[in-house]
Parts: C-alpha cells; sequence; structure tokens
C-alpha cells in the first residue's frame, strides 16, 4: 500500500468519505421529511435508493432497514455518539501528511465538528 503510516492515513480518509456521504444522506432524509406536502414514504425511498444508485452504500442497507422498523425515528437520538475510532484531523501529530497535501478535505472536517458539537451538548 505505501510506507509507514500509509494505511492509517488512507483509512482516515476512507472514514472521512464515509461520515460525508452518512451526513449527506441524513440532511437528504431529513429535507424530505420536512416536505409533508408531498406525503413521501421514506421507507419506500430509502428502498429504493439502496438498489437504485451506481454508489453501493452498505449504510443505506441500515437506513433502509431502521426506516422500515421505525418509520418516525421515534427514540433514536439525532447524533451518532463517539465509537472508539479516531477522528480525522489534521492537528494531530499523526496526521502531518494530511495538511500538507493542499488538498481541502472539508466535508469531513465539517461533520467531525458537527459530531463533537453534539457530543458536548
Amino acid at each position: 500500500m505505501g510506507g509507514s503510516g500509509a494505511g492509517h492515513f488512507v483509512k482516515m480518509i476512507h472514514n472521512g468519505i464515509e461520515y460525508g456521504a452518512m451526513q449527506a444522506y441524513a440532511e437528504g432524509f431529513a429535507i424530505m421529511k420536512k416536505k409533508e406536502e408531498f406525503d413521501l414514504n421514506l421507507p419506500e425511498i430509502a428502498e429504493i435508493w439502496r438498489f437504485g444508485s451506481v454508489i453501493r452504500f452498505m449504510a443505506m442497507d441500515l437506513i433502509s432497514d431502521g426506516l422500515n422498523k421505525n418509520p418516525e425515528l421515534k427514540d433514536i437520538a439525532p447524533y451518532v455518539s463517539r465509537f472508539g475510532r479516531r477522528t480525522l484531523d489534521c492537528r494531530r501529530s499523526d496526521c502531518p501528511r494530511c495538511c500538507r497535501t493542499g488538498n481541502n478535505f472539508g466535508s469531513a472536517s465539517k461533520i467531525k465538528f458537527k459530531r463533537k458539537r453534539f457530543l458536548f451538548r
């Protein structure tokens, strides 16, 4: 894969991409839920998206299953608590290469900060 630290670096980027996808789906479903005049069937939409998208995202299976079991998502917190994995943080001493690429990883960083806001309410 690469030199020392390459696997960790690649995994951090992968996690950031997953966080971005999950955040985008969550925001999309929240917007659709608020458009009551369309009477959208969110479990049905999730099921269609599971198989009707070019991008296969295993989390959509979980989203579809969750919405089918609990369409109103009652008693489910609007955040994901920390689950033991490290988050992408370019200020960390173990991620200096990330900061030196000159590339913006804005969506993953924004999601990380949103998670922290919910965690420390």
